[in-house]
């Protein structure tokens, strides 16, 4: 009798899981928990199809490091993002090109308006986010970010802007901007290093997917102006 690979890898996953619990209760088990767990992370998103090339590096110094971290159930803080700038190369297909891996020297320039409540905001102004500057982890897939940024609630009561894409506080009624000029981002070099940007920022779309609404992107450099070599990142 065969055995798939990817039986023989979900096996794996779940003897590192109980190991790395058993270990964490040892001495010096904090060290070794966090090696088995970054092992754990690595073969789940293949297992996933996450992408999982995140590099080594030390923890982020970027300024949208958790700032959507928040009390559960709270709708708040909320963030208004802009992306300025992306490369070149932005557009083009992530699997394609990358393959599973996201390289560290994938990156884009952005702004955010940060919403603690309805009054009270602060701006973070423009800055160049790479790869490099998180740790490996779980990151939200490109189907992920689709359902969310393509997603029209239409059953809470939650309010929102509609068709009009402000820097907040209330969101619009779809989370990425509209258009077929952006119908190719999700499946995109530029979705990969957001996927991990959004994590970054505390944002995990595995948890809530499109409950979550306390993200959107207000603006985003479109296909045709990437290509046309505009709001490139130089």
């Amino acid at each position: 009798m065969s055995i798939s690979s990817s039986t023989i890898r979900a096996s794996i996953v779940i003897f590192l899981t109980a190991l790395a619990a058993g270990c964490a209760n040892q001495p010096s088990g904090p060290m070794v928990h966090d090696s088995i767990q970054g092992a754990i992370n690595v073969i789940g998103a293949s297992l996933g199809g996450k992408p999982n090339g995140s590099p080594l590096g030390t923890p982020s110094e970027s300024s949208f490091k958790d700032i959507l971290v928040a009390e559960p159930g709270s709708q708040w803080p909320r963030v208004a993002l802009n992306i300025t700038a992306l490369p070149p190369t932005a557009y083009k297909s992530m699997i394609m090109t990358w393959g599973t891996s996201i390289p560290q020297d994938a990156c884009m320039r952005l702004s955010a308006v940060v919403w603690s409540s309805m009054k009270k905001s602060r701006t973070i102004p423009e800055e160049t986010f790479c790869v490099s500057q998180m740790r490996p982890t779980n990151i939200n897939s490109t189907g992920e970010i689709l359902a969310w940024g393509s997603f029209e609630d239409r059953m809470s009561r939650m309010p929102n802007t509609g068709h009009a894409r402000t820097n907040g506080p209330v969101p619009p009624a779809k989370l990425f901007p509209e258009g077929g000029d952006y119908k190719s981002f999700y499946n995109s070099q530029a979705s990969g290093a957001f996927g991990v940007l959004i994590r970054l920022m505390g944002y995990d779309l595995s948890m809530e997917g499109v409950k979550d609404r306390r993200l959107w992107v207000v603006s985003a450099p479109t296909e045709a102006e990437i290509y046309a070599g505009q709001k490139i990142l130089r």
